[in-house]
């Protein structure tokens, strides 16, 4: 038997055990692979397995494939605005960025030490913005996720197969010097990069 001679929906079910990369590739080969790669069911299973909790009304009409490639190119803003999430598109991985406003920053409610500001690059409504401080800590938590290694600017993390939680800290406490103006969007947690 031909591979082609195979139904579409058998043929969708076996691209959706590969990549979202993968699924674009073999859309090109022919007409018959186009339509079974860009089938709902293929891309079913690129979404998070959670994925309903993150769209509304406004989303519930894209195909799969259109929600994957909007998660993808445009975060959304969760938790009352206090996380942001979207999805790497070579992988389907999920990444976060947990706000300022969600972190545990020491000072933070001192106007004489940070302030909050808006700026237009943000995807969230404020940042913080360090005036001067000696004591300088920003800690941070999440719900670990499924999808193994993650990437933090200051450190890896391998997600086990149980529930956990990661926690995440910047600080320099020990020096006892001054230090200012760093503006803090947040801390953004996303897949490591394959080789």
């Amino acid at each position: 038997m031909n591979f082609l001679d195979l139904p579409e929906e058998c043929i969708a079910t076996m691209i959706s055990f590969t990549s979202p990369f993968d699924a674009c590739r073999i859309s090109a080969v022919s007409k018959l692979l186009r339509s079974a790669a860009d089938s709902n069911t293929t891309w079913e299973r690129f979404l998070p397995s959670d994925y309903r909790m993150y769209i509304d009304n406004s989303l519930s009409r894209f195909s799969n494939k259109q929600l994957f490639l909007r998660f993808c190119e445009s975060p959304l803003l969760i938790e009352d605005g206090r996380t942001s999430f979207w999805m790497e598109k070579r992988s389907g991985k999920k990444c976060w960025m947990l706000s300022a406003r969600k972190l545990d920053i020491v000072w933070v409610d001192s106007p004489e030490f940070w302030i909050w500001v808006s700026i237009p690059d943000s995807r969230f409504e404020e940042v913080a913005g360090l005036l001067m401080v000696c004591w300088f800590e920003i800690r941070g938590t999440q719900e670990s996720r499924e999808d193994g290694w993650l990437e933090i600017e200051l450190g890896e993390y391998y997600v086990g197969f149980d529930d956990e939680e990661i926690e995440m800290s910047v600080l320099e406490t020990r020096e006892g010097g001054w230090k200012g103006g760093i503006i803090v969007q947040g801390i953004e947690i996303r897949p490591k990069e394959l080789l």
